[in-house]
């Protein structure tokens, strides 16, 4: 009955809303871009849940680039190969922080109770030394550049089409 009770407490707190979202008329590229970042910089990592979770299906939103933009290292709940992807297209993963076999289990529930183990391990703190590392912020750096390259390549592509 307490596990209900504290269950029954955890789910009223849901939705959890960031800081100034409260005071949001809409929502538009640029503030979900901007948001106050103090949420990254408080937390280990992100979760990134994806849109579409279905393990046949490869979709990306703003959620799985907002961790990139804003440095911070993340796990995707989403379609299998969703890394594998990623790394095709020049980012960078985090296989010493992560168990990252997540990403090829073809089950949804195995790939989402990988995913928890996973942040069992982050919370234990056995990956404390990592998360300090330089090594880990050249990966947040060059994904972070990555980010701005592609963007800025597809957009000056779609724009010289338009002008012709």
């Amino acid at each position: 009955v307490d596990e209900l009770t504290n269950l029954t407490e955890v789910y009223h707190t849901f939705p959890y809303k960031l800081p100034n979202e409260e005071n949001r008329d809409h929502w538009h590229l640029s503030s979900q871009w901007n948001d106050d970042i103090e949420h990254y910089n408080k937390t280990y990592f992100t979760l990134v849940s994806e849109t579409v979770v279905q393990s046949n299906v490869l979709f990306f939103s703003e959620k799985t680039y907002q961790p990139i933009y804003h440095f911070h290292p993340f796990m995707i709940v989403g379609g299998w190969g969703s890394l594998e992807y990623l790394q095709m297209c020049g980012y960078k993963t985090f296989p010493k922080l992560f168990d990252e076999s997540y990403d090829m289990i073809k089950d949804d529930v195995k790939r989402m109770e990988k995913i928890i183990k996973n942040i069992e391990v982050i919370v234990s703190g056995k990956k404390d030394d990592y998360l300090a590392s330089d090594e880990l912020k050249e990966i947040l750096i060059h994904n972070h550049k990555n980010l701005y390259h592609r963007y800025s390549s597809e957009y000056y592509k779609i724009f010289n089409q338009l002008v012709r």
